[in-house]
Formats: C-alpha cells, structure tokens, sequence
C-alpha cells in the first residue's frame, strides 16, 4: 500500500513537498486531489512481496491441475497448492490459466 500524502491544490502539495524536506518530487492528479510523490524512494517495495516457499511453482500449480484438476473442486485444488508451498495468488492465478488452457471456461 502506498501512503503518499494528498493535497488539495498543487501549491499546497508545493508545500507539503517543502515542509517535509524533499528535494525530488512529483505531483500527480489523484482524482481531485493531488498526490506527492517522493521520487527518491521506489514506489512500491517488492522485497515485502509474499513468495511461494518451493521453486517453480507454477509448474507444480499445472502438475497438480492436471492430476487433480477435474475430480476435485477448486477450492480443494488450491488449498492442495497452498500445501504445497505456493503462494495462494500464484495458485488461484495459474489455477484459471490451466482452466482456460484446458478449455474448461464456459
């Protein structure tokens, strides 16, 4: 989640710019608002993204799709996943591609 401050009027994002010693920013239009942005930090932090614990998960996603895919439901199949090492979004995400792969999406 990315916590910039947001501003009513650009001077006022000129401002907070100033007040909070930034030297590198950029305004953006956020809506009707305007969002300060510190160009010298990344905008999002991938080192706190969640991993899957095992490698290739994907391919273990696919592995088990293909073993258990039509005889179990899809909650089971990524709960199976979940077991497994994946990260749950990996699994749901690879468990609709297969889906689709397979021709199985209405």
């Amino acid at each position: 989640m990315i916590n910039n401050p947001t501003y009513a009027t650009v001077s006022t994002a000129k401002r907070g710019a100033k007040r909070l010693g930034l030297t590198k920013f950029d305004i953006v239009p956020c809506g009707e608002r305007f969002e300060l942005r510190d160009l010298t930090r990344p905008l999002y932090d991938a080192s706190k993204r969640a991993r899957s614990a095992t490698k290739a998960p994907v391919t273990k996603v696919w592995d088990i799709c293909i073993e258990h895919g039509e005889s179990m439901a899809r909650k089971d199949i990524i709960a199976l996943c979940v077991t497994a090492g994946i990260n749950i979004n990996t699994a749901k995400t690879q468990y609709q591609a297969w889906r689709k792969a397979a021709g199985l999406v209405k």
